[in-house]
């Protein structure tokens, strides 16, 4: 099982640490891409077609040689379908952790914003997160102490770097990519949405409703809770996804 963080998520392996420990029926990697965690920070052109060539590098040295259930969260679930669609031989499942649907944009590949690299460059975030810490930090008791500790860190270390502008200057071309091609039948989906996202955005649910519509073995899912469900609704998305796999994948 592959995790792939949302946008712009700081620490992933540690952000996906309380989802992590309620799987320990699986074999669980988090694939850091650049510009998050520990991974380099200044590598341009995130562009879908790098990221997914990237992880596939990545799986082949850690010779992972059999099917894998991708599972990503937000614009992580963007890159998985892409994924799925380019790799279909080496793709189980694909899991969605309010994922962001994939969608035609107007949008081009435009000029990576200096904002959040200015913002950092004059400590006004590594200020916040020593004064405010509970504005960068998860809700709730799901993670330890030093946990929370290497999230305050990697929080100031990673905010605003090259790389994560870059995406966020691509975001709407990748999803565009994306969009060109619909998930493949016969990869068995689940996705799991958050009621914010639901509730604040008109188009969520009926959005992703549409896009499993041509899906033979799928499910989808509610669950009460904020875009970063796996802060607070872990042991529940665990017990959904066990119950996914196990009717749906073939082992």
């Amino acid at each position: 099982m592959v995790l792939l963080s949302g946008y712009g998520t700081p620490a992933p392996a540690i952000d996906f640490a309380p989802l992590i420990r309620e799987l320990d029926a699986f074999d669980v990697i988090v694939v850091e891409g650049f510009g998050y965690g520990y991974s380099d920070l200044d590598v341009a052109e995130r562009t879908v077609n790098n990221i997914t060539a990237e992880l596939h590098e990545v799986l082949a040295t850690l010779e992972v040689d059999e099917p894998i259930i991708l599972v990503g969260h937000s614009a992580g679930g963007l890159y998985a379908r892409y994924y799925a669609n380019t790799y279909p031989d080496q793709v189980a499942a694909v899991i969605g952790i309010d994922p962001m649907a994939a969608s035609t944009s107007s949008l081009d590949v435009g000029t990576p914003s200096a904002t959040d690299g200015l913002l950092n460059t004059l400590g006004v975030v590594r200020a916040v997160t020593t004064i405010a810490p509970h504005l960068v930090q998860p809700p709730g008791d799901a993670y330890t102490p030093a946990e929370r500790r290497q999230t305050h860190a990697l929080t100031n270390w990673n905010y605003g770097n090259p790389s994560v502008s870059d995406e966020w200057s691509r975001l709407g071309a990748n999803s565009t990519m994306a969009a060109a091609k619909p998930f493949a039948a016969d990869v068995p989906v689940l996705e799991m949405l958050s009621t914010e996202s639901v509730e604040n955005i008109p188009d969520w649910l009926s959005a992703h409703e549409a896009e499993l519509d041509g899906v033979v073995s799928h499910q989808l899912e509610v669950l009460d809770g904020p875009h970063y469900l796996h802060w607070t609704q872990s042991p529940a998305m665990a017990r959904i996804i066990t119950q996914f796999v196990a009717s749906h994948v073939t082992p």
